[in-house]
Formats: C-alpha cells, sequence, structure tokens
C-alpha cells in the first residue's frame, strides 16, 4: 500500500484514513506578525478543527499532540493564548497547567482548558487555567475565548 504524503491543514475534509501534518517551523510562525495561538490535545482531530478554525481568523497555531513537550514548544513558540484539553495520555492538560503557572517566565500567558469532562471547569479552576471551554464546543465560543484573551493583550 502506498504511503500517503502528510499535508499542511487547509481543508475540512474528513480525517478517516488521513496523515495530518502538525509541524510548521518556529521561525515562520514568529516572524509572521499574527497573533500565535498555542492548541495542546492528543486527539489530532480536535486540534485539526482548531487550527483551521483560528487560521481562518488571521492567527498562527501552532497544534501540540503531547502534552510532555508543551514547555519546550511554549518557550521556542511564545503563544500569546493556550488551549489545553485537560484529559490526555502522557501527561494530562491539567498537570501542564500547573507547571505553566507556576514557571515566571510563562504563567502570564493565558491557559483556557477545554476538556469534555464533567467536573472539567473544577479542574481546570483547580490547576490554574484561566478559562474553561466544554466540549462539544461552539466554534463561535473557541473564537470568543481566544478573541478575548487576545484583546487584553494589546
Amino acid at each position: 500500500m502506498k504511503r500517503e504524503e502528510a499535508r499542511p491543514f487547509s481543508l475540512p475534509y474528513p480525517l478517516k484514513g488521513k496523515r495530518i501534518n502538525l509541524k510548521m517551523s518556529n521561525a515562520a510562525l514568529k516572524d509572521s506578525g499574527k497573533k500565535r495561538v498555542m492548541a495542546v490535545d492528543d486527539d489530532l482531530g480536535i486540534l485539526e478543527v482548531i487550527k483551521i478554525i483560528l487560521e481562518d481568523k488571521g492567527y498562527d497555531v501552532l497544534a501540540v499532540a503531547d502534552g510532555r513537550v508543551v514547555k519546550k514548544r511554549v518557550k521556542d513558540f511564545l503563544p500569546e493564548v493556550i488551549l489545553i484539553d485537560l484529559w490526555m495520555s502522557g501527561m494530562d492538560g491539567h498537570e501542564v497547567t500547573r507547571e505553566l503557572k507556576k514557571d515566571s517566565s510563562t504563567q502570564h500567558i493565558p491557559v483556557v482548558a477545554i476538556s469534555a469532562l464533567s467536573h472539567g471547569e473544577k479542574i481546570a479552576k483547580e490547576a490554574g487555567a484561566d478559562d474553561f471551554l466544554a466540549k462539544p464546543f461552539n466554534i463561535d465560543d473557541l473564537i470568543a475565548l481566544v478573541e478575548k484573551y487576545l484583546l487584553k493583550k494589546q
């Protein structure tokens, strides 16, 4: 069977059987002059949806599928907002959020926790997240939350 080449996010097509490319050079992202948003989720389908929505609104989006690499990627990418799933394999979003909020170099970055957990909002608050978005989420709510924190930075 022929291996499909990874392609960048651009169209909202079904994911079944598709390979997606979550990478873009940090230099390209930092130098674009656009507002930077980091999305963290181990569900590649959700990452793709978030990336498509926010890039369509003109943001640079770095999609990260592994909570264990978030701190390094934050320091490289310098996001202005972080969207993070609370329930992930490897390192949970609440652990990552707690670490980001304890670190003086990252504690100023707004973190919006995203979860389908019934008690997700409570977990997010305990971890130090700035806001919470329940899954499944409304696209307009996602955009409004991102813009809320980006407007505060202007």
